[in-house]
């Protein structure tokens, strides 16, 4: 910390015992470390004035030391009262040394793909089974919590407050409703179908089993749906820049033409008017997307996705990666460009993997002669597994 002060949207506040003592602890770990160092210094210009004045007043003699360290204090404590400035003092310093540390929470953030990948095959109710099955669960159910790994218990462990942990049961309950709905849960909350999703982790796993499960995909209606699935939309929109542009110019020319023949119009009817003259036509991974949207009660766990091609606009073009990025003025977003289609091998690789369709193995060797001619590293791909 550069002071004892923070800002909070422009106001000022002293900084709490927690933030000193993470401040002062041996790696900055806040609520773990119970002692450390921290050095307070008066700020810098009222220590230059202060040596200034007490290298006058040795010509004086030593009895006036005191007193000016005093006056200096008193004057600096007095600019900052008339500023309206937070001030601490000793008494307050000494607060922040002896303070309580504050309650350990975790920033952790649990998605919907994390639950449905964890929970698996625990996120079924409880049934009565055979004899068996209910001598194993009562003897699971004695074991201590860090033991007991079924999703319940996870989100009842997790370093978090209340309220938080009752929006994850909640998801969690959402999610069973939304397997049943699929048909992956039968009515007793049994797995059925939809083994692959828990190997998924990290990805939507309910609504890749929905599109494999029920439709039969083309490689290019595959490679769609490995794109539609990452979350990096920085270097399609850099792609579509040009469309956008051009997008622009012509609201631009219908709301000046409309305003010119006496019309009422703002922007978003010139954006609704694009709209309805220049309609997307929507993929087919979008089309099965709201076809599962509309067979489930939650579909809000399963949106935030874009249909995005930038792996099929460099496969199909038959370009290199710098050959690529020259042609889409990419100079400054190669590393985005190399992030993004290392997730696309991954992803496919890891829905090959999952689904034991080749056809996900093929892009991902595709996309990795890509990516090896400007880093040799991925000659061996277990360097990115």
């Amino acid at each position: 910390f550069p002071a004892l002060r923070k800002f909070i949207k422009k106001e000022p506040r002293l900084i709490t015992a927690a933030e000193y003592h993470q401040m002062a602890g041996r790696a900055g770990r806040p609520q773990f470390d119970d002692r450390g160092l921290a050095i307070t210094l008066a700020p810098e210009d009222i220590v230059s004035d202060l040596k200034k004045e007490l290298k006058d007043a040795r010509k004086q003699g030593p009895d006036q030391e005191t007193k000016i360290k005093k006056a200096v204090y008193n004057r600096a404590r007095g600019d900052a009262q008339r500023k309206g400035e937070v001030i601490w003092t000793p008494e307050v310093h000494a607060e922040l040394v002896k303070g309580e540390p504050a309650e350990l929470r975790s920033k952790t953030k649990i998605t919907a793909e994390q639950v449905l990948a964890i929970g698996l095959p625990d996120l079924a109710e409880t049934t009565l089974g055979t004899e068996a099955e209910q001598r194993m669960a009562a003897a699971e159910r004695s074991l201590p919590p860090s033991m007991r790994l079924d999703i319940v218990t996870v989100i009842d462990n997790l370093l978090l407050e209340d309220r938080l942990k009752k929006e994850l049961h909640k998801t969690l309950a959402q999610l069973v409703a939304n397997m049943r709905a699929v048909g992956v849960l039968d009515e007793h909350g049994k797995q059925i179908a939809g083994q692959m999703i828990r190997e998924l982790m990290g990805m939507d796993g309910l609504f890749i089993y929905y599109v494999l499960f029920n439709h039969q995909l083309e490689y290019v209606e595959l490679r769609a749906l490995v794109e539609y699935l990452i979350d990096h939309d920085i270097i399609q929109r850099q792609i579509d820049r040009k469309d956008e542009d051009a997008k622009r110019e012509w609201q631009r020319t219908w709301l000046r033409e409309q305003r010119d023949a006496g019309a009422q119009v703002s922007w978003d009817d010139a954006m609704a008017a694009w709209e309805k003259a220049n309609p997307r036509e929507l993929t087919r991974v979008e089309i099965i997307h709201s076809e599962l949207a509309a067979k489930i009660p939650h579909p809000e766990l399963h949106g935030g996705k874009k249909a995005k091609n930038v792996w099929a606009t460099l496969e199909d073009s038959g370009l290199g990666f710098l050959e690529f990025v020259e042609k889409h003025h990419l100079e400054h977003e190669e590393g985005n460009l190399f992030s993004y289609l290392v997730r696309v091998m991954n992803f496919a690789r890891k829905l090959g993997e999952a689904s034991k369709l080749t056809e996900f193995e093929d892009m991902a060797e595709r996309v990795q002669r890509i990516l090896a001619s400007v880093d040799v590293r991925l000659v061996d791909d277990s360097k990115w597994a």
